[in-house]
């Protein structure tokens, strides 16, 4: 949630914005556990004490509530899916929420009925067959499944995250009930680069274009097979118009130069926004619940410009180089131009995300991935940013 303050919004809640809080934490079904005490002025104690144990009190509504909601976005889901043979949804990175709700669409009996393809972001193509043997129930050892998520050209860490793997391991459950003519295949959509042949920096460069690959293999083993496929990468990937108003040369928009219209996109909400503030008191003061699909076919949200909060400092990362700068973006366009819909799943304070345990990258991988970096973005890895 934005606030006036000038203090970052993770470190603290302002006591102009306590009483939003408290609306919200009514309003939306949320993890209490991860909305701590000691980030209010000590008079407010006592209220966010009783708001915890009355929302303790109401869970049962409330899930109820969360869950008829859920219903109906899942369902606004299936229906695009039945207009659109690619469903695209920005995935946040390591946000636990959206690959929540993914689960749910994906556990839905309607999806396994008209979907056949999960692409996904955090897979590398080289590992595809690997993939099908686990996602089909064969076991795998574990050093060959962490290869999947491991050996991609994001050689920051991101993927190792634990979602990522519970995400494919839940996949993998939700087949084992269905009869294999109903069974999901999940692609691996990052490029197959095979990092024991790679040296240098023009080794890797044929590897580089994640979106062209997704593109290629999205037509190759879905769109031409008339498969319907649910996308799941990040929203510089999918989104039709960037914080520019320019239209990038990405996933959707290269496969829509040759499918026109074939892509519903869900852009996935994160508090990213300069609107944000704004777009959670809409949603409560409509007593909208969560999860919400809001079509941006809707004149109020449509209408908001796709900005961020403030002025951002950007480094491409495996894009051949390190490159930071500070972007900013005089001519942005509507969330209209953007996706066909929001995906709202909680307000900004109440969202949480998936980290690395300390333990999860070895001295060897450790060691390989601080190698990868070098090669391909010409910079030391930055350790911290394993567990961002």
């Amino acid at each position: 949630m934005e606030h006036r303050s000038s203090r970052h919004p993770q470190e603290g809640v302002e006591e102009e914005g306590f009483i939003e809080l408290l609306c919200l934490l009514l309003a939306f079904r949320p993890p209490v556990a991860h909305v701590k005490a000691k980030r209010y002025p000590v008079k407010y104690a006592i209220i966010h004490t009783a708001v915890t144990v009355v929302a303790s009190l109401l869970s049962p509504l409330l899930v109820a509530l969360a869950g008829a909601a859920g219903s109906e976005s899942i369902q606004a889901l299936l229906d695009a899916s039945d207009r659109h043979p690619v469903v695209a949804v920005s995935e946040v990175h390591r946000l636990e929420q959206d690959k929540a709700f993914l689960l749910s669409l994906i556990r839905d009996p309607g999806f396994s009925r008209r979907v056949k393809d999960i692409a996904v972001e955090f897979g590398n193509a080289h590992y595809q067959k690997a993939l099908d043997r686990y996602i089909a129930g064969n076991s795998l050892p574990m050093a060959e499944l962490r290869k999947i998520w491991r050996d991609t050209t994001v050689v920051n860490g991101l993927w190792e995250a634990p979602i990522y793997g519970q995400f494919l391991a839940a996949v993998r459950e939700v087949n084992q009930k269905l009869p294999k003519r109903r069974r999901a295949r999940v692609l691996a959509c990052a490029p197959p680069i095979n990092w024991s042949r790679v040296q240098s920096l023009e080794d890797a460069k044929t590897f580089l274009d994640r979106d062209s690959t997704c593109a290629a293999i999205l037509e190759r083993e879905s769109l031409s097979k008339n498969r319907r496929v649910l996308l799941v990468m990040g929203d510089a990937h999918v989104s039709r118009r960037n914080f520019y108003g320019k239209a990038p040369d990405n996933v959707v928009n290269q496969i829509e130069s040759r499918r026109p219209g074939s892509v519903f996109v869900v852009h996935t909400y994160f508090g990213h926004l300069k609107s944000s503030r704004e777009i959670e008191q809409h949603v409560v003061s409509s007593g909208n619940k969560v999860p919400n699909l809001i079509s941006l076919k809707d004149a109020w949200f449509g209408g908001l410009e796709y900005t961020p909060p403030r002025p951002v400092t950007r480094t491409r990362v495996g894009g051949g180089q390190a490159v930071s700068e500070q972007v900013t973006f005089p001519s942005p366009p509507h969330l209209r131009d953007v996706a066909d819909a929001l995906l709202f799943l909680g307000p900004k304070q109440l969202l949480t995300r998936s980290r690395p345990s300390p333990g999860a990258f070895d001295p060897e991988y450790l060691s390989e991935l601080e190698r990868r970096h070098q090669l391909l973005l010409g910079a030391a890895l930055d350790r911290k940013q394993l567990y961002d």
